[in-house]
């Protein structure tokens, strides 16, 4: 380990109960002085699951026996979210560079006896060879591969070298034909590491994606929002903005930009792959009658007018 980055022993790490149907769920360790990972708690303390749309979306589209590929594991939230859902049946292929975050996943499958995940300590790219990751420090466990140089770091970041790869070389090294979901959290280097899974995406052998829309770190991996969709769109995959009930999601049509005041996730999928999950929708208007104040004979019907920011 390098010194920077402490051992998992020496971290302050506490196990939560994680409930999702009744009393059914998963046990997650993590370190309570890391505030990427304090962040899931901090979400289930306030009544929502951690990343809330995207835990609504894994909830929603995952079967027993599904194949699940998570980029950017961190602690493993989302791998243990994927494993409880695909069941032993299935397949979680998680990848996490940093030392001490792959072995918090180790451990919380291991305590969780979730032998369907497998974890690869890589850093994942568009091609496979050796990357510069930088590392955030003690207290906050996101990192990237580094592609400024380090008189740009912050206080406390660290770098070391990791071993990288790409998704279409680790897809078939674990025999995943089939991706029912790929989830990608890599701070703006997303554009990368799709350019790596051309094959899985050119065979159509991805069904959905989440990827993290890291406006800035997109800009400094010399990427864009419109090179990123673009990249996606030509294999069919739309761009869609995840419902906060867990809902049908929206499509965002081509040529019209995803503005956010912060970092979200987005998913990426071919229209039709959603009638799969959500056969049928209801559409109630939010309309409602309004009955007409009693009026003089002599005045006249006025029509019903909309100011900017209001609706009628």
């Amino acid at each position: 380990h390098p010194p920077w980055c402490p051992r998992l022993d020496r971290r302050p790490v506490q196990t939560f109960r994680l409930n999702f149907i009744g009393d059914l769920g998963f046990d997650l360790a993590i370190n309570l002085d890391d505030r990427t990972q304090r962040d899931v708690i901090d979400h289930f303390s306030r009544g929502q699951a951690y990343e809330h749309e995207t835990s609504l979306f894994f909830m929603k589209v995952l079967r027993p026996g599904d194949r699940v590929i998570d980029v950017g594991a961190n602690a493993g939230y989302f791998t243990m979210l994927a494993a409880f859902r695909v069941g032993p049946s299935g397949r979680v292929l998680s990848c996490e560079p940093t030392p001490h975050n792959a072995a918090q996943v180790r451990a919380n499958a291991r305590a969780n006896g979730y032998d369907q995940i497998r974890l690869e300590e890589v850093a994942v790219t568009d091609a496979p060879g050796t990357v510069v990751f930088r590392h955030n420090g003690a207290t906050d466990s996101n990192g990237a591969i580094a592609v400024t140089p380090p008189s740009t770091d912050g206080p406390g970041t660290g770098r070391f070298t990791a071993t990288a790869d790409s998704l279409d070389r680790l897809a078939e090294r674990h025999g995943m034909e089939r991706v029912r979901l790929l989830k990608i959290d890599t701070e703006g280097h997303e554009t990368a590491v799709f350019r790596g899974a051309e094959r899985l995406l050119r065979e159509g052998r991805v069904d959905f994606i989440v990827a993290e829309l890291n406006l800035p770190g997109l800009t400094v991996n010399g990427s864009s929002q419109e090179e990123l969709r673009a990249l996606l769109l030509a294999h069919g995959h739309h761009a869609f903005l995840l419902d906060h009930d867990g809902g049908l999601p929206r499509l965002v049509p081509p040529g019209t930009a995803i503005r956010q005041r912060y970092t979200c996730n987005i998913l990426f999928c071919r229209p039709e792959s959603l009638a799969e999950c959500w056969p049928a929708v209801v559409n109630a208007p939010a309309c409602t009658r309004l009955e007409a104040p009693a009026r003089p004979a002599d005045q006249p019907t006025a029509l019903p007018t909309a100011q900017p920011g209001s609706t009628a």
